[in-house]
């Protein structure tokens, strides 16, 4: 009985050692893995933000080009116009950027609603 109590105690030693360096193994794959997810997600993100980057100055520049091609066709229009009778605000719209026009016709529309919704006895 005793030398099967030790062939059973040795072989539970020998699995027990077994388990503890799988769950090293594990762990070491587990903290590797880490590592490299993090270093591939920095890497994702600091793509993004250049393609964000060269996006915004692509725009920029795009944008800065279409106004001074308005700008120029304005000037052409005025310049052919024997009598320069062009309206401010015509003027002003040409200038105007894309948040301009955004932030122009949101507030127009919340005048719409507003006055929409406006109770009667305030009417004018």
């Amino acid at each position: 009985a005793t030398k099967e109590y030790n062939t059973h105690f040795h072989r539970s030693n020998e699995i027990q050692n077994q388990k503890l360096i799988i769950d090293t193994e594990r762990s070491k794959a587990t903290y590797q893995y880490r590592i490299h997810l993090n270093k591939v997600t920095k890497e994702k993100t600091l793509k993004i933000a250049i393609a964000k980057s060269q996006w915004q100055r692509r725009k920029e520049e795009f944008e800065a080009a279409a106004r001074h091609r308005r700008q120029v066709n304005l000037q052409k229009m005025m310049y052919n116009r024997k009598s320069c009778n062009v309206h401010p605000d015509i003027v002003a719209a040409m200038n105007m950027k894309d948040e301009d026009v955004v932030r122009r016709s949101l507030a127009g529309a919340v005048d719409r609603v507003v006055i929409q919704k406006a109770p009667k006895e305030c009417a004018i």
